[in-house]
């Protein structure tokens, strides 16, 4: 039973490791698929011919669809091209010399004539009465035409109806129908009346008519047409059509191959019978500018490089497999156009890069993303996906699947992400993770394949980024968390290196192709290198810094690998490229790829003088030419690419990992293209209207013909609201193209350019004056169309005109004249009426002086009174003045001077202006035994109310403090206070005058200064020479003097302060002053300024705060009497 059970698992197992497939699809051209979805009026195309715009024109073969006209972006509908009536199917077209298309076409009762497509114009001209040799006139209408052919030469069309007739339709220099003569047909009508029949004429003007499997030819010399004769031919060779290759040679195109005539006989182009173009139809064909021969066929799309039988023939799609080709050509741009029957259109760019694709496809066949991709020395493949690791021996075909599991065994994978998979140089695979294992895979059947884990501490590598193996055979293994360790193979041995520039964290790391040396690359600190001796211990360590243009050092750098110059390279997600040369000590900036959408860079791969970048898309910059291609999902099949590493074989094929499978390429497969866009002038749009050729605008047809065959545009200045639109034409890129324009002023060469994507351009209001519409298209790698110029006339309004200013000026000359004559009789009439008046009024005027006189001589006696008194004012005025001057010099006398201040204070300020000569403010000091007493005092009044006021204060402090020798602020005040109400006689009822003081008793005690302090509504404010703040001791809310007593007491505050702390004592004089938009100076802003300058001595500060006071109040008039006192203790 056991062996029973082993076979079932072995079976299952089996069963799970075929499970998943490797499919590969090589590269290939991508094929950009039209139909009435995108924009065609119906499936079945007939016809497909390029304008000189190109634009394409798409015959169709339906009822009343004639054309559909493509730019690449958009379709428009044959309703827009003028006299389309009578096309119901477009049968065959063929564009002459002149760019003028002729069509075959079928009208409405099923009959077959010509018509004549101008494509820029749009309009189409009907060739149905054309004269025979005889000079009778046919109606081309009732001939059934159902094939047509030009000679090279385009003076002739040969016409065959569906009775196989076969008529020549001469054409003058011009292109225009001459005469129709009928030539003997070979073909018997009655006979296989259904036939396939074509009509072609060869370079030598050879005529050759095929019916079903016949073929007949007529040299220009011959009476009549004589058969090929063909050996290999019979009645199931049905000829298709004929062709001519850019060699000028014809090929006849069958139901069994192609054919060609050679020495008059009917051969098949290649011999061999079993070749797969001799067992297909072949029904249409194209030879296009690179050589590549195109065979619609009913197996697909063939390609090859010639037609030989050694040439290669590539199915290019056989999703078209039992289908009829109608045509094929090419356009101007490099591009294949195709159309197949009940299927559509189709689009090939020659210089589109192909790309093959290896599908790892799961049960349902869906594609899985791959993460990685590696081929090994054994011819086996190894994917790694989100769901595990594949491999594929492509000898054998077998595959083995290997699956993640949380569960540990041999044959599955741990959870964490696989990064890559690796062969040393001993022929061993590895595979690694982000973290924790290194996986060694033995065996050599893949679908048992045992997997030999081997953990990894987190504390030496964290956060995987790179493996690389040196000569000795041990790994070195790159970390972004931890730096680079070493791990031995053999031993089993992961390593820390002592070296501080190992634990920087390591992005990636890359073996010198020349010695045993390793390179890894860092976040902030460039890029390291270091040797290894052959016990692979670290030797000799460099340093390599990574800038950029704008010499920022040490930027990120990842993605470090080495070209065959052994240039070392690297990159950042942030789009940029570096590299160094063998020789250069530091990394240089290549490029900041902002041009790419991508938003960060996955890897770089430098391919010989190229560089493949990765984001979400593929794109490849060229070295040399400096050309960038992006290259779109449909292209590559895939929509997002991985960020793990990109391998390269000893081919050159180059392999991306990516959402869909593995994309591969090689750089021959690069192809740039040598076309540029085309850009046309499309339409004119006059004050915001659309305006069709030959609509009136204003009373006069604007456009004749088409904007960009007059190229030329006559706007009166009412019509100087213009826009215009353009045409860019790019297929290979439609969506790519940018304009770049200007409306130039005439001779003006610097005017500058503007860019848009916009088709519509508005120039908003011109002025009047002649200009060139300037413009030429871009595509995305960098190719400028051929510039395009329109010339644009705005007319001036008729005042601008310089005739009109002269005959302005003649009109306003003479409307000056007669005004000026009609003026000069009005002031003659109006003199003459005035010089009455001042006579009467003279008279009056005489009568009035001689009053005035006897009023002048009375007022000179009142002057003469009042200068008498004014002088006896000034004099007493002046007198007044003396004696205040006076009673100010008493009044200074009492105040403490300089040498007393000095005594007691290390640094002293005193600011003392009066409001008037005299002042109601004063400071006071006495100096008795150790205490010194200081008073700032603001008497009521100012002037002299106020000196008297101060008078007696400064006399009754003397009695208080010198003669009664009271030192205490609070008993000073209480009696101040009683002394001054006494002396006024205030209990009587008197008057209310008084006083506001602040006072303080300083006295000495060794190295500190005791202060006692009280106020009578005035503060004391301080600062400690070790603090930057003003601090203060609040007054009692009192007054000394008045009627009314009070039952408050002063209170009185003791402190202690140090030798350069300050005390600050003012008056309210300095914070009412105002300034001009009448705000007080105010008390805050007076600290503050105190508090900005303590860090001066007292003497500056003071200084400082007067002159911020005075620029504060300058031009004010002052309201009180100022005090402010500053002292350093």
């Amino acid at each position: 039973m056991k062996w029973m059970n082993t076979i079932a698992i072995l079976l299952i197992c089996s069963i799970s490791v075929i499970a998943n497939d490797f499919d590969h699809e090589k590269p290939t051209p991508y094929i950009k698929y039209l139909n009435t979805l995108d924009g065609l009026s119906t499936f079945d195309i007939n016809t497909i011919d390029e304008d000189r715009q190109g634009r394409i024109w798409f015959g169709n073969k339906g009822g009343a669809k004639g054309f559909d006209i493509y730019d690449g972006k958009k379709f428009e509908k044959w309703s827009t091209v003028k006299n389309n009536y009578l096309i119901k199917n477009a049968l065959k077209s063929h564009q002459i010399k002149n760019g003028k298309i002729w069509i075959l076409y079928q009208n409405f009762g099923n009959q077959g004539s010509l018509a004549v497509l101008e494509p820029i114009k749009k309009e189409v001209h009907y060739h149905h009465i054309i004269k025979d040799q005889k000079g009778e006139e046919k109606d081309l209408k009732q001939i059934k035409f159902i094939d047509m052919f030009f000679t090279n030469s385009e003076d002739a069309v040969y016409l065959l109806d569906n009775q196989k007739k076969l008529y020549k339709l001469t054409l003058d220099k011009n292109a225009k129908p001459e005469f129709i003569s009928e030539i003997n047909s070979p073909i018997d009508a009655s006979k296989a009346k259904y036939a396939q029949t074509s009509v072609y004429v060869d370079s030598k003007e050879t005529l050759w008519l095929s019916h079903g499997f016949k073929l007949f030819m007529k040299k220009e010399s011959d009476v009549k047409f004589k058969m090929i004769q063909s050996d290999h031919m019979n009645k199931d060779y049905i000829i298709n059509r004929f062709y001519q290759d850019n060699n000028g040679k014809m090929l006849i195109l069958t139901n069994f191959g192609l054919f060609t005539v050679h020495r008059g006989v009917m051969v098949p182009v290649i011999k061999d019978s079993k070749h797969p173009i001799n067992k297909t139809r072949i029904t249409a064909m194209y030879h296009d500018e690179l050589g590549n021969y195109w065979l619609g066929t009913w197996d697909g799309l063939y390609r090859s490089g010639g037609l030989t039988k050694t040439s290669k023939f590539e199915l290019i799609d056989k999703n078209i497999k039992s289908k009829v080709f109608n045509c094929i050509t090419g356009d101007s741009f490099g591009g294949i156009w195709f159309s197949v029957k009940d299927f559509g259109v189709g689009y090939i760019d020659l210089y589109n890069t192909t790309f093959g694709i290896i599908r790892n496809k799961d049960k349902e066949g869906k594609s899985k993303n791959v993460n990685y991709y590696f081929k090994d020395s054994k011819n086996r493949e190894w994917i790694l996906t989100s769901q595990g690791l594949s491999v594929r021996d492509l000898k054998t075909g077998k595959k083995g699947e290997y699956k993640k599991q949380q569960k540990e065994s041999h044959k599955t994978l741990p959870q964490t992400d696989a990064l890559g998979v690796f062969e040393t140089s001993s022929g061993e695979i590895w595979v690694y993770f982000v973290n924790l294992y290194l996986c060694r895979v033995v065996g050599n059947d893949v679908t048992n394949l045992h997997l030999d884990f081997r953990y990894l501490n987190m504390n030496i590598v964290r956060n995987i980024s790179g493996i690389e193996e040196d000569e000795n055979g041990v790994f070195w293994v790159s970390s972004v968390d931890k730096g680079v360790a070493s791990y031995n193979p053999k031993s089993f041995k992961l390593d820390s290196q002592p070296y501080d520039e190992f634990k920087k964290g390591s992005l990636s790391i890359v073996k010198d192709p020349r010695s045993n040396k390793m390179w890894f690359s860092t976040s902030k600190k460039g890029v390291f290198s270091f040797e290894i001796d052959r016990n692979s211990k670290v030797g000799k360590i460099e340093n390599f810094k990574v800038i950029n243009q704008e010499n920022k050092e040490n930027l990120p750098i990842r993605f470090l690998q080495f070209d065959e110059d052994y240039t070392l390279w690297g990159g950042n997600r942030n789009k940029k490229v570096f590299y160094k040369k063998d020789e250069e000590k530091e990394f240089t900036t290549l490029a900041q790829f902002d041009q790419i959408k991508d938003p960060v860079f996955n890897n770089i791969k430098v391919d010989g003088r190229a560089i493949w970048i990765v984001g979400d898309h593929l794109n490849y910059f060229d070295l040399d030419d400096e050309h960038l291609i992006s290259f779109s999902s449909n292209s590559t099949k895939n929509n997002l690419f991985s960020k793990y590493e990109i391998n390269q074989n000893h081919n050159g094929d180059i392999f991306f990992c990516g959402s869909n499978g593995v994309l591969f390429t090689n750089k021959k497969n690069i192809k740039f293209s040598p076309y540029q866009p085309k850009v046309f002038f499309n339409g004119l749009q006059v004050n915001g209207d659309w305006v069709d050729v030959g609509e009136e605008v204003n009373g006069r047809v604007l456009l004749s013909t088409y904007l960009d065959h007059s190229k030329k545009l006559e706007l009166a200045y009412a019509e100087n609201e213009v826009a215009i639109s353009v045409r860019g034409i790019y297929p290979p890129a439609p969506n790519k193209i940018t304009y770049k324009y200007r409306l130039k002023k005439e001779n003006n060469k610097d005017q500058k350019w503007l860019t848009t994507k916009n088709e519509d351009i508005n120039f908003g209001s011109v002025v009047p004056g002649t200009y060139e519409v300037e413009i030429f298209a871009e595509d995305h790698q960098g190719n400028v169309s051929k510039k395009n110029v329109l010339s644009l006339k705005v007319k001036k309004p008729w005042w601008m005109y310089p005739i009109v200013w002269v005959a302005f000026m003649i009109l306003f000359m003479l409307i000056g004249i007669i005004i000026y004559k009609s003026k000069v009789k009005q002031h003659k009439e109006k003199a003459k009426l005035l010089e009455n008046i001042v006579q009467e009024r003279t008279k009056e005027i005489q009568m009035r002086n001689e009053e005035l006189h006897q009023q002048s001589e009375e007022l000179e006696q009142q002057r003469d009174h009042l200068f008498e008194a004014n002088q006896t004012i000034s004099t007493k005025n002046e007198l007044i003045t003396q004696s205040l001057n006076y009673a100010k010099t008493i009044q200074e006398t009492i105040l403490p001077i300089d040498d007393q201040m000095e005594s007691s204070f290390t640094d002293h300020f005193v600011y003392y202006r009066p409001k008037d000569i005299v002042s109601g403010d004063f400071y006071w000091m006495a100096k008795e035994e150790n205490k010194t007493i200081i008073a700032c005092v603001d008497c009521t009044g100012h002037g002299v109310p106020g000196a008297l006021m101060s008078m007696v204060g400064n006399a009754v402090l003397n009695q208080i403090v010198k003669e009664k020798k009271i030192f205490s602020p609070k008993v000073i005040l209480e009696e101040l206070d009683s002394r001054i109400k006494k002396i006024l006689k205030q209990e009587k009822g008197f008057n209310d005058d008084g006083m506001d003081l602040s006072i303080c008793c300083l006295e000495r005690q060794e190295q500190k200064i005791k202060l006692t302090f009280s106020g009578a509504k005035n503060d004391l404010y301080y600062a400690r020479s070790f603090e930057n703040e003003v601090s203060v001791i609040k007054g009692t809310k009192r007054h000394i003097g008045g009627k009314i007593a009070s039952s408050k007491e002063f209170e009185e505050e003791s402190m202690y302060f140090l030798p350069g702390d300050r005390i600050y004592l003012f008056t309210d004089g300095i914070i009412d002053l105002h300034n001009g938009e009448r705000r007080r100076f105010g008390r805050k802003r007076l600290i503050e300024l105190v508090e900005n300058t303590l860090d001066t001595p007292v003497s500056i500060q003071g200084e400082k705060i007067v002159k911020h006071v005075e620029e504060y109040s300058e031009n004010q008039l002052q309201r009180d009497d100022i005090t402010f006192m500053a002292m350093a203790l």
